[in-house]
């Protein structure tokens, strides 16, 4: 899953397995990534050695439980603090996740 399935539902079944990835960068970083409901949906360790670039969040969560979690993120240009600041947008990312039994 990357950026581009911001606002969508994602269906998964008890045991199953999601990856986020948001590619951002030094200006543009991704920041943030909340879980809405971490008893449903589990976020697992990064693995050792797996370094991401600056700015970008790569995650695995695990479906725990049936339920409902809200994956989501923002990513906030650095260059609008500047004066004057940038015309660079902020994005958002939120993901709806559907978890059941199975």
């Amino acid at each position: 899953m990357t950026a581009n399935d911001a606002g969508t539902t994602v269906q998964l079944t008890v045991g199953q397995t999601l990856t986020l990835i948001l590619t951002g960068s030094a200006a543009i970083p991704w920041r943030g990534l909340s879980n809405s409901a971490p008893a449903v949906l589990r976020q697992l360790p990064s693995p050792l050695g797996v370094l991401q670039p600056l700015g970008s969040i790569r995650a695995v969560f695990q479906a725990l439980a049936a339920g409902t979690a809200r994956l989501s993120a923002a990513s906030v240009p650095s260059c609008l603090s500047q004066i004057p600041a940038c015309a660079v947008p902020e994005r958002s990312f939120s993901v709806l996740v559907n978890v059941t039994a199975g």
